[in-house]
């Protein structure tokens, strides 16, 4: 959760540092509207995912059970296990 707020800041602050670099650096004034919207859409898609990460929780699947997420161990049926001690 700390990881995706920090992330979420840095995103916000990329974002404005990408804007008054395009505003105030000549050379990448003259660039195009698409090279300019390209980079505009990374940090928004960096930030919608941080988002999606803060607004889910600790990662657990919408509706899982606490216990679903550790395997069962599995039995050894007692006829199986006689058959390999008289196997050796």
């Amino acid at each position: 959760m700390l990881a995706s707020g920090g992330l979420l800041v840095a995103g916000v602050l990329g974002l404005v540092i990408t804007y008054y670099d395009f505003q105030h650096t000549y050379s990448h004034r003259l660039l195009k509207e698409r090279f300019h919207l390209g980079f505009y859409l990374f940090w928004l898609g960096w930030m919608g995912t941080c988002v999606f990460f803060l607004v889910t929780g600790n990662g657990k699947k919408p509706g899982q059970q606490p216990d679903q997420d550790k395997e069962k161990p599995l039995a050894v049926a007692p006829a199986t296990a006689a058959a390999d001690r008289a196997s050796l």
